[in-house]
């Protein structure tokens, strides 16, 4: 009788322990299954084309630098997918049955694409994907995640004899003038790539000159409208200093200069 007690109790605690360790409310198994730089894949809409995107998971961090400020706290409220990698031609040409690039090949990023360019994209994705489910990042959440938790220029370092950069980034001392194949270089801790050179990756943001004024959330800045939006990260044509992780640049939306490009978010819905 004993015996036959221990087995019950020992198979009731079992029991007990599976159901807790299944149960997706607990937020501990929830942040296990979506820790920082978890990677998925997804489809573009009706294209058949997929796109590898990175979790970018919510928290806090400082903005800005002193050069490039001020420097202010900004609260990043709630989790995204980012695009690992910059948007590609094959994917551009997947959607849009088209390909703007001055610099071909399936595997380079899509450059020579406006801000309304992208725009047009995100609305057919969306279209197809009966939901807003696509849309650029906000000069914030790019931010964020371009430093994945660093504060220092780059996001593997201050790096300040530059014997780093030429594992991490494609810039004017390395490109030979051209974008490249995307994610050929290190990434940083949330799996990116390419955040720091390459191509310039436009932001939802209307450009400002300083971060007086600016959300102190992930929202992008939309008031007041100005005639400039934000591109960021530096590329194949720019000196070091312009892929620090702060390093910003204004264009007006309609332009398509060679190397602006972008990579997309994925809201999590």
């Amino acid at each position: 009788m004993l015996l036959f007690f221990l087995l019950f109790l020992s198979c009731a605690l079992c029991f007990s322990g599976c159901n807790k360790s299944d149960d997706t409310s607990n937020p501990v198994t929830i942040i296990q299954t979506r820790l920082a730089g978890t990677t998925q894949s997804f489809t573009l809409g009706n294209s058949g084309i997929n796109i590898e995107m990175s979790w970018i998971p919510n928290g806090v961090y400082s903005m800005g630098s002193e050069n490039s400020g001020p420097p202010h706290q900004v609260n990043i409220r709630s989790g995204f997918w980012l695009g690992r990698t910059e948007f590609t031609q094959n994917q551009w040409v997947g959607i849009m049955r088209s390909n703007p690039s001055h610099f071909i090949g399936d595997s380079l990023p899509v450059e020579s694409v406006s801000w309304i360019d992208i725009h047009a994209l995100i609305d057919s994705l969306n279209r197809q994907s009966g939901n807003v489910l696509w849309r650029l990042p906000s000069e914030a959440e790019w931010e964020y995640a371009i430093r994945a938790g660093s504060s220092t220029n780059f996001y593997w370092g201050n790096d300040n004899n530059l014997s780093l950069i030429n594992d991490y980034a494609w810039y004017s001392g390395n490109s030979s003038q051209s974008t490249h194949i995307v994610g050929r270089k290190h990434s940083n801790t949330w799996n990116l790539f390419d955040m720091a050179g390459n191509i310039y990756e436009w932001c939802e943001d209307y450009y400002h000159d300083d971060y007086n004024g600016a959300p102190a959330t992930e929202s992008a800045w939309l008031n007041p409208i100005t005639q400039l939006r934000v591109l960021r990260g530096g590329s194949w044509n720019d000196t070091p200093g312009n892929c620090f992780s702060t390093s910003r640049l204004a264009s007006a939306p309609v332009d398509q200069g060679f190397d602006f490009g972008f990579r997309i978010v994925r809201n999590d819905n």
